[in-house]
């Protein structure tokens, strides 16, 4: 069915243009997960919506555009918890913690599984799309770990510390969800019940934070 965001005789209002964003966002979500990034056209979404191509693209310049403010609104979770951990600037490690818990769950959800595996078919495709995405949102996310760990460990002054920074939050997401990842993107569950996600996590967080007591001991050695 045709949506107008239009007032009969006027401009558009505040409502309709809003709920014709959240629609046009909301179909060409699925179209791009029901069909990937290289069979989804502008015109095809312009249709389901039922407005004019130009309506479509005078929100979003381009498809690419358009499938990366999809992604984007597929990490909100993410980014809010970003923002949380933020929120805890006296204790970097229960910040971290606390994001380390969201981005296991962000990472099981089926938004994120499916978008990846969106991502994962039209990959060879979009190369520069996936680079500028990695750019904006992988980058931002590692970036937030990275100065976490700086902080709990009173690292980052020399760039050996930054990049032995950087692997450690590349290490830290692989032990948090990398194996429960791999398993939900092939269709199969990591977890049984909601405790026993739980228990892997603080498992895995207890080992982490071997690392974290190490390193401060070494620094205070040194000094």
């Amino acid at each position: 069915m045709a949506l107008s965001a239009h007032k009969t005789g006027g401009r558009p209002s505040v409502e309709g243009t809003e709920e014709l964003d959240r629609t046009v966002l909301d179909i060409a979500t699925r179209a791009f997960l029901a069909d990937g990034y290289a069979a989804t056209s502008m015109e095809r979404i312009s249709r389901m919506v039922g407005c004019s191509k130009a309506t479509i693209y005078r929100r979003y310049h381009s498809k690419e555009d358009l499938f990366k403010a999809v992604v984007r609104a597929r990490c909100s979770h993410l980014f809010d918890a970003m923002h949380e951990a933020s929120l805890s600037p006296d204790d970097p490690v229960q910040a971290l913690r606390q994001l380390m818990w969201r981005f296991l769950e962000f990472s099981l959800i089926p938004e994120t599984v499916e978008t990846y595996r969106v991502m994962i078919v039209d990959g060879r495709r979009i190369p520069a799309l996936l680079d500028s995405l990695a750019g904006e949102i992988a980058k931002t996310f590692y970036d937030h770990i990275v100065s976490l760990l700086a902080r709990a460990l009173n690292k980052g002054d020399t760039p050996q510390e930054v990049a032995w920074l950087e692997q450690l939050a590349h290490g830290l997401t692989g032990m948090v969800a990398g194996w429960a990842f791999r398993l939900v993107l092939v269709g199969r569950q990591p977890f049984e019940t909601e405790a026993g996600k739980k228990q892997f996590f603080d498992i895995t967080w207890s080992a982490f934070e071997m690392v974290i007591q190490a390193s401060r001991k070494d620094r205070d050695t040194a000094q």
